[in-house]
């Protein structure tokens, strides 16, 4: 089977949701009709379509289930129902940058939703720091004195702090130069950095790149663990290819006066 074969057998809604519910749970035909609001003749259409495609398979209960190629089909549409949902966060920023291991993946951050102004992005980043009673991690281009106050407390007390910046990042205040255990044991350097990141143990925030490189302000922010999981995965990652911050003391030389 072609693939496109294959997605055009998902693009009837009356299919998708036939698979979307039996990802679930085994049912049987009248089952299925009511929750996909369709007669039973017109869901068993559907049924053999689908069996055909070999998405969906009929156990000897007579209940229809989804098949070891429909579960793995199924387990790759988060991603696709990203982009469908995203289309205009999507077309304004430049995703191609974000490692292709995570682009496939994106349909993690799903659950996300946008900051409804630069203002809000801007309290509820600093709110992710305070409300951190175990880690915080963060990737950025930029900072201010309120972050790297709450940032330098939370280290202070005992949080462990880790941190990535751009190499075009510049501190550009004295109050913003972190503590030099931190500088030198939990801070390090990203030449390209393809998103900018900032979480604690419950919470995150993830914003995008625009063609011309800058990351717009107005980040996703989830709860979720699955979405918390793919932003922790992708710092984790570059974490391991970044570099010493003192490895970048054009970072730390910035004009502070």
């Amino acid at each position: 089977m072609h693939t496109h074969e294959l997605l055009f057998e998902l693009s009837h809604p009356i299919r998708f949701d036939i698979m979307r519910i039996l990802a679930e749970s085994p049912l049987r035909l009248t089952k299925i009709g009511e929750q996909v609001d369709a007669n039973n003749p017109e869901v068993s259409r559907h049924l053999d379509r689908l069996k055909l495609a070999g998405l969906v398979g009929k156990g000897s209960d007579g209940r229809y289930h989804t098949t070891n190629v429909g579960d793995t089909l199924f387990s790759l549409l988060p991603s696709i129902s990203f982009i469908a949902h995203n289309t205009d966060l999507i077309e304004r920023h430049d995703f191609s940058c974000i490692p292709p291991s995570f682009l496939s993946r994106i349909g993690e951050l799903s659950t996300g939703k946008q900051a409804k102004s630069v203002l809000n992005a801007v309290h509820h980043g600093l709110k992710i720091i305070l409300d951190a009673e175990e880690r915080v991690f963060v990737t950025t281009n930029e900072t201010n004195d309120d972050y790297q106050q709450a940032i330098s407390d939370k280290f202070a007390s005992g949080i462990p702090i880790t941190g990535i910046i751009g190499t075009d990042f510049r501190f550009t205040s004295k109050e913003q130069i972190p503590p030099e255990e931190m500088a030198h044991s939990t801070m390090r350097v990203f030449e390209d950095l393809p998103v900018m990141i900032l979480a604690n143990e419950r919470e995150a925030g993830v914003c995008f790149r625009n063609e011309r490189g800058i990351f717009e302000v107005l980040p996703l922010y989830s709860t979720d663990p699955v979405f918390l999981a793919w932003c922790e995965d992708l710092f984790d990652h570059l974490w391991k290819t970044s570099e010493p911050l003192y490895d970048h003391l054009e970072v730390l030389s910035s004009d502070t006066s």
